[in-house]
């Protein structure tokens, strides 16, 4: 699964985070809720193996996570993971909540109704974690930080003052450790974890990263078959450091610093000439013999850079200093004209210029949309 930052999403904590693991689980609910029509005869399908296939791989992953979460902890980690109310309503349906695994911060002044203590006026909390099935890793605090400038809030999304930040936090990620464990056991599912546009990230979503990769319990147990994970987790950032905030810079030197993490660098520059030339010859289905000076003229002007290259071939077919000869059944250009076209050499520069172009009533559709964040609904639309 995969997950974007942006400039807004920087407003909600761990957003980016839980919507990765929201819509992987969104689409297990969907296929068991499939699988439990087609056993009621309300939905037939042809192919019955593609059907068990499926019906198993769900009841392995439904089954893993039952095994790894306690029905507390699948509550709990709801607030940020709608889908685990679809996935499993018979939780919520009968989870019930005992004096020692819920606090009433409003009407008892921090305690049950047999008077045992369960808050402590924002500080960490000492009562059990029983609710969450196993107690969080001792050395915990240490690796994850103090959390002095993580916001944490709660399921309802109020600050967590009876818990302790502390406290919640570390609960958090216990239960999201549990969660991916249980998701990407060898045995059934190795995960896939994209994120992209980390110079963005907020510090507890980078906070969170840091607990999944650095402390999952298999460290501890790397002999054990059970215990192991397969996690292969791809982050993307923008080279430049000025782009992204000193928390960044930090994770990265964190996540390189441990031996039991294995981490490779990729820095994607530019591509070669030949690979420019090969892109545009491709592109106008001509040999490379034969728009080998064009695609350098194309190249020097785009710097490799592969969005540049199809913008700018874009705005020449636009500005028809490339056109098609239907006599010749092939592409035509002025290598002189060409090359007395300048290039933006900002890619929000290029892209400002294309919609300006656009109509002008799109123009200020997209104008009202964007007002909407990086998503909009069908709806509004």
């Amino acid at each position: 699964f995969a997950a974007k930052f942006g400039r807004l999403t920087q407003n909600e904590p761990l957003s980016t985070i839980s919507s990765g693991l929201e819509a992987y689980l969104r689409t297990i609910a969907k296929l068991k809720s499939n699988i439990e029509d087609v056993n009621l005869e309300n939905n037939p399908v042809a192919n019955d193996e593609q059907r068990e296939n499926q019906e198993e791989y769900v009841n392995i992953i439904v089954s893993s996570i039952l095994r790894h979460l306690s029905p507390a902890g699948i509550v709990f980690l709801s607030g940020l993971i709608p889908s685990l109310k679809a996935l499993f309503p018979e939780v919520f349906r009968s989870v019930v909540m005992d004096d020692d695994s819920v606090s009433d911060c409003d009407g008892n002044n921090g305690t049950t109704d047999g008077g045992e203590e369960t808050c402590d006026n924002g500080n960490e909390s000492d009562h059990d974690d029983s609710s969450v099935g196993n107690e969080p890793n001792e050395n915990e605090e240490r690796m994850v930080g103090d959390g002095s400038s993580i916001n944490y809030d709660d399921d309802n999304g109020n600050g967590n003052d009876c818990m302790g930040a502390g406290a919640y936090r570390n609960k958090l990620h216990y239960l999201f450790r549990q969660l991916l464990k249980a998701i990407s056991e060898p045995s059934h599912s190795p995960i896939f974890f994209y994120v992209d546009d980390l110079q963005w990230a907020d510090s507890a979503s980078l906070t969170l990263l840091s607990s999944l990769v650095l402390e999952s319990d298999h460290f501890n147990n790397a002999d054990e078959e059970e215990a192991r994970q397969c996690l292969f987790l791809v982050g993307s950032y923008r080279s430049n450091k000025e782009d992204y905030p000193e928390i960044l810079n930090q994770f990265i030197s964190e996540i390189d610093s441990v031996p039991s993490v294995r981490v490779t660098n990729i820095s994607l520059g530019g591509i070669a000439k030949s690979g420019t030339n090969s892109m545009i010859s491709d592109a106008l289905r001509l040999p490379i013999r034969l728009i080998r000076n064009f695609s350098d003229v194309v190249h020097k002007k785009s710097a490799g850079n592969p969005l540049f290259v199809k913008i700018f071939m874009t705005s020449l077919v636009e500005d028809h200093y490339l056109t098609y000869s239907l006599e010749e059944q092939r592409w035509k250009w002025d290598i002189d004209n060409v090359r007395d076209i300048s290039i933006n050499e900002n890619v929000a520069a290029i892209l400002r210029n294309k919609l300006l172009r656009l109509p002008i009533k799109v123009f200020e559709a997209l104008q009202v949309m964007s007002c909407f964040g990086v998503k909009v609904d069908q709806d509004v639309l």
